[in-house]
């Protein structure tokens, strides 16, 4: 199984927790992801995959990263729409 590469997600400037929010596991895993500490299951890994490589393509189109002036409750909702949009 290749490894992910989440530079993507570092370049997006999002958090481990906004990461978990998208792929629907614990914060934790996606702190371990971002520090190389581990790879995600083999069970997620084809939606990591295909999460890490919408949000390269939002930030490529300039949709993230989020704001600096976006709230914090409006964050989540402003991720998940830019990455929804990147993968269509």
């Amino acid at each position: 199984m290749e490894t992910i590469d989440f530079a993507p997600v570092k370049a997006a400037d999002l958090k481990p927790s906004d990461l978990a929010m998208l792929v629907g596991v614990g914060r934790v895993s996606c702190s371990y992801w971002l520090n190389g500490h581990k790879q995600p299951h083999t069970l997620h890994h084809a939606k990591v995959r295909r999460i890490v490589d919408a949000i390269a393509k939002a930030t490529q189109s300039g949709l993230l990263p989020v704001p600096i002036n976006t709230m914090r409750r409006e964050r989540a909702h402003y991720i998940r729409q830019a990455v929804a949009k990147a993968a269509s």
